[in-house]
């Protein structure tokens, strides 16, 4: 238990440099200091799957702005180190991060191009 709280820690302390870059898009940071569950999305722009999955993810937070969003784009190199540290093996890849429970939850890539059980997911992680 202890091991995966480090982890949490430090995942979360890189996170702290990322970018916003739309309106319930905001720093890794920023989502920490409400302490209210967030959305981690991690992808690259090289990515042929983050490629077609991003507008999607894009159009569906657009819909759901009472959810903050932090992005975090593995092409750069911040968003590797992240990457790694979340160990996440595929990109895209969608988080609910809870900054009190000090948890993290993975949104199954069998739901991402399918906006209802995609939504249904990330509804039901964000209130858990």
């Amino acid at each position: 238990m202890k091991i995966k709280k480090f982890w949490f820690i430090i995942f979360i302390m890189i996170c702290l440099v990322n970018t916003a870059d739309c309106a319930n898009y905001i720093t890794c940071d920023q989502a920490m200091k409400t302490g209210k569950p967030f959305v981690l999305y991690l992808h690259s722009n090289t990515c042929y799957a983050c490629k077609q999955f991003t507008p999607i993810f894009t159009r569906l937070m657009d819909t759901m702005s009472n959810y903050n969003v932090v992005d975090i784009n593995y092409s750069y190199p911040q968003g590797k180190d992240i990457c790694s540290t979340a160990e996440s093996k595929t990109i895209p890849a969608v988080y609910v991060v809870n900054p009190q429970k000090r948890t993290r939850s993975k949104i199954s890539f069998d739901t991402y191009f399918d906006d209802a059980a995609f939504t249904t997911s990330l509804i039901n992680l964000m209130n858990q």
